[in-house]
C-alpha cells in the first residue's frame, strides 16, 4: 500500500515536472505541443503517456479543442497494441465531431448575421424565414454536440431573434433566462478562452433588451459597458449585429437628456470592415444626427446624401424610407422646399408601386410633410398634429421606422 501511495504521488510530480503546472499560460501549453513527437518516439512509453494526459488536462481547462486532436491522435498511436486503443479512438472521433460542429456553428452564425443585417434594411418575410431556418439548423447542431462554445452561439442567435425580430419564439423562450444562462457559461470559461470576448456581445444584447423594454435603469449600466468599447464594437458584426448599437445609442442619449454626447465621440477612431455596408449606413445615420443636434444641418444633409449614395436601396424599402424621409425633413428644416418636394414625390411613387400594406401608415407622414412643403397649404397646425398622431399610433412593431428621428418629430408635431 505504501508503495502505491508513493508511486501515485511521484506520478503527479512527474506530470508537473514534464508539462508544468495547470496555471501556466496558453502560450506555454502551445510550446509543450511541439514536444509531442519527441515524447512519443524518444522517451519511455510511461513518460509519454504521463506527458500526454497532463497536456490533455490543461487543454481541456483552456478550451483548446483543436489542439486536443493532436493529443488524442498521439495517445491512439502509442496504445495501438493496447486495449486502450479503442478508447482513445473514441475520444479522437468525438473531438473531430466537436471541432466540425464548432466550425459549422460559426459558419451558421456568420450567415445568420449577414442575413439579419439585410433583414434590418428590408423587413422581408422571406429573409425572416431564412433566419428561422438557420436557427433550427443551429438547434440541431447543438443537440449533436452541446459544448459551451456551441451553446453560446445558439443562444446568441436566439437572443437576436427575440430582441430584433417579431416571431413566435417568445412562446417557447425567455430573453432574461437566455441572457443569464449565456452569462453563466461565459463566466465559467477560463480567462484565456477566445469566447471570453463574447462578454462584450452579451453586454450589448442586455442593453438592447432593457432599452427596448423601457427598463432604463438597467439599460444605463449595460450602455456604459458597451459604449466603453465602441471603438472596436463593430469588428464583432460577424458574431452579432452590434452595429445596431448606433441607432439605439441615439434613442438612449436623447431619452436620458444626454444628447450632447452624440457629437463627442471621435468617429474616425471607430474600427469596422470597409465591406460592411450595414455598419457604414448606420454610422452615417449616427453621424448626421450628431450634426443635426449640434445645429449643423447643412453638414447633416451632406452626410445623409453620402450615406444614400453608398448603396442602391431599391430592394430595401425599409431603410430607403428611413433615409429619404429623414432627408425630406432636413430639407424642410433648412427651408429647401424644392428638393424636399422632389424627393417626397419620388418616394410616394415608390411606396405605391411596391403595394405593401405593411407601410400604409406612412401616408399620414407623407401628407404631413407635403403640407409643410406646399406654400398655400390649407392644412392647419391642429390637422398636422392629428396626422402625426395617426402616424405614431401605427408606427410600431416589425415595420417601425425613423427610430432615430422620432424624438425630433415628437417635439415638433406633438
Amino acid at each position: 500500500n505504501s508503495f502505491y501511495v508513493l508511486k501515485s504521488r511521484l506520478h503527479e510530480k512527474v506530470k508537473h515536472h514534464l508539462v508544468g503546472d495547470v496555471t501556466i499560460s496558453q502560450q506555454d501549453i502551445l510550446k509543450q505541443m511541439i514536444l509531442i513527437p519527441e515524447m512519443c518516439y524518444d522517451k519511455p512509453r510511461i513518460l509519454a503517456d504521463t506527458f500526454l494526459h497532463k497536456l490533455e488536462k490543461d487543454l481541456v481547462f483552456y478550451d483548446m479543442h483543436h489542439e486536443l486532436l493532436q493529443v488524442y491522435g498521439a495517445l491512439k498511436k502509442i496504445h495501438i497494441y493496447s486495449e486502450k486503443h479503442f478508447y482513445y479512438s473514441q475520444l479522437y472521433n468525438k473531438q473531430v465531431a466537436l471541432s466540425f460542429c464548432l466550425e459549422k456553428s460559426e459558419e451558421i452564425l456568420g450567415e445568420f448575421n449577414r442575413i439579419l443585417a439585410q433583414y434590418n434594411f428590408s423587413r422581408s418575410e422571406e429573409l425572416l424565414e431564412k433566419l428561422l431556418f438557420l436557427r433550427k439548423e443551429m438547434v440541431n447542431n447543438a443537440a449533436l454536440n452541446p459544448s459551451r462554445q456551441i451553446r453560446i452561439i445558439k443562444n446568441t442567435i436566439e437572443l437576436q431573434l427575440l430582441i430584433f425580430c417579431k416571431t413566435d419564439l417568445k412562446n417557447e423562450l425567455n430573453e432574461v433566462e437566455l441572457l443569464e444562462k449565456t452569462q453563466k457559461i461565459i463566466e465559467e470559461l477560463p480567462l484565456s478562452s477566445p469566447y471570453k470576448k463574447w462578454g462584450l456581445i452579451l453586454d450589448f444584447l442586455y442593453f438592447e433588451y432593457y432599452q427596448r423594454t423601457g427598463q432604463l435603469k438597467h439599460a444605463s449600466d449595460y450602455f456604459e459597458r458597451t459604449d466603453a468599447h465602441m471603438n472596436n464594437l463593430f469588428l464583432y458584426t460577424g458574431m452579432c449585429n452590434t452595429s445596431r448599437f448606433l441607432i439605439s445609442k441615439i434613442t438612449f442619449l436623447v431619452g436620458t437628456g444626454k444628447v450632447k454626447q452624440l457629437s463627442q465621440h471621435d468617429l474616425e477612431s471607430l474600427r469596422y470592415s470597409d465591406e460592411d455596408v450595414h455598419t457604414k449606413v448606420l454610422l452615417g445615420i449616427y453621424a448626421m444626427m450628431g450634426l443635426y443636434y449640434s445645429r449643423n444641418i447643412s453638414d447633416a444633409i451632406e452626410v445623409l446624401n453620402q450615406t444614400i449614395d453608398l448603396l442602391s436601396f431599391k430592394d430595401y424599402l425599409h431603410i430607403n424610407l428611413e433615409l429619404k424621409l429623414t432627408l425630406v425633413f432636413f430639407y424642410i428644416e433648412a427651408g429647401n422646399f424644392e428638393e424636399a418636394k422632389v424627393i417626397l414625390t419620388r418616394l410616394q411613387r415608390n411606396v405605391t408601386a411596391k403595394k405593401s400594406s405593411n407601410y400604409a401608415f406612412i401616408y399620414n407622414l407623407f401628407k404631413l410633410f407635403a403640407s409643410e412643403i406646399e406654400e398655400n397649404s390649407k392644412i392647419t397646425s391642429e390637422e398636422r398634429k392629428d396626422l402625426f398622431t395617426l402616424f405614431v399610433a401605427r408606427n410600431n412593431g416589425e415595420y417601425e421606422i425613423l427610430q432615430h428621428l422620432m424624438p425630433v418629430l415628437n417635439k415638433k408635431y406633438s
